[in-house]
């Protein structure tokens, strides 16, 4: 975990205040099913420029956000793991669908 800057520079974490957590907030483009390999690969060229961008790399750091970039496969496993994960939490408190 990255220590927050910016406006949150001074707020402590749960961890710093003795809550043993770990979290994470992503953000992602995701595009209609059916798009044609050639549209995902245009796209995510697009978006991997983007992010080396002086404005991206600008406003990340001012909003002290995480600025990691996943190409779509490598997105693809990372949404697989999460919805593992939130199942499984879920499934422990009683409340995943059946």
């Amino acid at each position: 975990p990255r220590r927050p800057c910016g406006a949150l520079a001074t707020i402590p974490t749960l961890r710093e205040s003795g809550v043993a957590s770990a979290g994470s907030n992503w953000r992602a483009v995701i595009g209609p099913r059916g798009l044609s390999a050639a549209q995902v690969a245009y796209w995510e060229a697009v978006f991997a420029r983007a992010v080396q961008s002086d404005n991206w790399k600008k406003a990340i750091e001012e909003e002290g956000w995480d600025g990691a970039f996943m190409g779509s496969r490598e997105f693809a496993r990372f949404l697989d793991a999460e919805y593992a994960e939130y199942r499984a939490i879920l499934s422990d408190l009683g409340l995943a669908r059946q």
